[in-house]
């Protein structure tokens, strides 16, 4: 079966708009997470925060119940190593758990490395090369898959995970960027946004409390005060981001990551050593966030006269058609054109917070 003939195709103002069911067809959402070898203490702290922001925001944001999270990590003992060993139990778990129905996100952060034929994420014990990290998610049959390839030289792992129906995001280009990725830490600051802006009926479950110890209270102003001209700067770069209720796709997340990611070298001076790219379309080639404007996508469905939901002719349609949030997929077809979607086993993979 088609990956996504649950997209029934419809032609309105030159979009393909999806038909969805009621929220009992909710999509059931499935998640893993593997964190290589974090190499130092400095990283190992940063990797844990991290994967934190990252578990609270799949549970209590994008819908993904606990006893579909799977979390590898060579940086929490609490969870089990993430060995090339493990990790093919844990996607063989994966494959059995979703069905064709389903949707399965793919979380990867640590450290990696690439040359001109290869690409490594860094793991205890043997690492595998892209090749062998695509071909353990080549039978997935959840209808939506969506890969976040957040490490160093993470643009190698493009080509091998492209498919037709398939979210494939890295935190780098094709090109050899091998230095530490920001875009990992910089998506999970805005999910500890989006996680704070929900409104607590609008969660799907449970979010940890947040850590008052350092918060100033209203007797207590705050260290550092910043001065008028940095409040006015930040209130710049602010009007200039996706607001985060605005956020509702993975195009839209994708796409104010890298551009945060893209303003913080900006801001230092410094010239970027890592380009996040997206590839929805199954052509093995990714785009960058700044080429990705709704709008420019819109007229090429248009130009296009696409009819086929899986291989669109341009990056980033599938991409703003899938949802973050669970509730919303159940909506009616009548959404703006840029908030557009999309029997538990004991898993062997306990998933305690880190």
């Amino acid at each position: 079966m088609n990956p996504h003939l649950r997209w029934m195709p419809l032609m309105v103002l030159g979009l393909l708009w999806p038909v969805c069911g009621s929220a009992e067809d909710r999509l059931r959402r499935h998640a893993l997470v593997v964190v290589g070898i974090p190499g130092d203490q400095e990283h190992r702290d940063r990797f844990l925060d991290t994967t934190k922001t990252w578990r609270t925001w799949l549970i209590t944001v994008a819908g993904v119940d606990e006893q579909d999270l799977m979390i590898l990590s060579a940086a929490n003992p609490k969870t089990p190593v993430s060995t090339a060993e493990n990790l093919a139990q844990a996607v063989k778990q994966l494959r059995d758990r979703a069905s064709e129905e389903d949707s399965v996100w793919v979380f990867l952060l640590g450290h990696g490395s690439q040359d001109a034929r290869h690409a490594w994420l860094h793991l205890p014990g043997p690492d595998l090369d892209a090749i062998q990290w695509a071909s353990l998610f080549a039978d997935m049959k959840a209808t939506e898959q969506v890969f976040w390839l957040t490490q160093a030289g993470s643009g190698g792992f493009l080509k091998a995970f492209s498919a037709p129906g398939r979210i494939v995001i890295t935190a780098t280009d094709t090109d050899g960027e091998v230095n530490a990725t920001r875009f990992p830490h910089l998506l999970a600051e805005l999910m500890q946004t989006q996680i704070a802006s929900t409104p607590p009926d609008s969660r799907v479950g449970p979010v940890a409390s947040p850590d008052q110890e350092n918060t100033p209270t209203e007797d207590e102003p705050a260290e550092n005060e910043p001065t008028d001209r940095e409040l006015a700067e930040k209130e710049v770069a602010e009007a200039s981001r996706p607001q985060m209720e605005s956020i509702t796709n993975v195009l839209q997340l994708f796409r104010a990551t890298a551009s945060r990611v893209n303003e913080e070298f900006t801001s230092t001076g410094l010239v970027p050593t890592e380009h996040a790219q997206l590839d929805d379309n199954g052509d093995q080639a990714g785009t960058e966030f700044d080429a990705l404007e709704p709008e420019t996508m819109k007229q090429a469905a248009v130009e296009s006269d696409v009819v086929d939901t899986v291989r669109f002719p341009i990056d980033g349609v599938l991409a703003q058609r899938t949802v973050i949030f669970p509730e919303r997929i159940a909506q009616s077809t009548e959404s703006s054109a840029d908030s557009l979607p999309s029997d538990r086993s004991n898993s062997q993979f306990p998933d305690p917070t880190p």
